[in-house]
């Protein structure tokens, strides 16, 4: 775990271990321990780290960028729309981007 942790710049909790080995072997049963285990960590440390990456000032532009697009009267309102979406799922991470999408379709 050590080079993960080097990798990814993140710390884990020997609870955290433990954790992964009890999903890997609950929902990952297609795979063999340890390797299921440690992919899940691994996978889970990415995503902190990209969500991480997602800072508060970025997200503050893409507000503002959205409160721009929402003032001006365009001719063509939904190829903006379309690029501000484009503009908002590149900056955020996957995981966050796929909780955005099931929460419009939960309206």
């Amino acid at each position: 775990m050590p080079l993960y942790v080097k990798h990814h710049d993140i710390n884990i909790a020997d609870e955290t271990i433990k954790e992964a080995v009890f999903l890997a072997k609950r929902y990952l049963k297609e795979r063999k321990l340890p390797d299921s285990a440690i992919d899940l960590i691994d996978r889970t440390m990415a995503s902190i780290k990209i969500m991480d990456e997602v800072s508060k000032e970025s997200i503050q532009e893409l507000k503002n960028t959205l409160e721009s697009l929402i003032k001006e009267k365009t001719e063509d309102p939904l190829s903006e729309l379309a690029w501000f979406e484009n503009q908002l799922k590149n900056k955020i991470s996957p995981i966050l981007s796929g909780q955005l999408d099931q929460a419009v379709y939960k309206i």
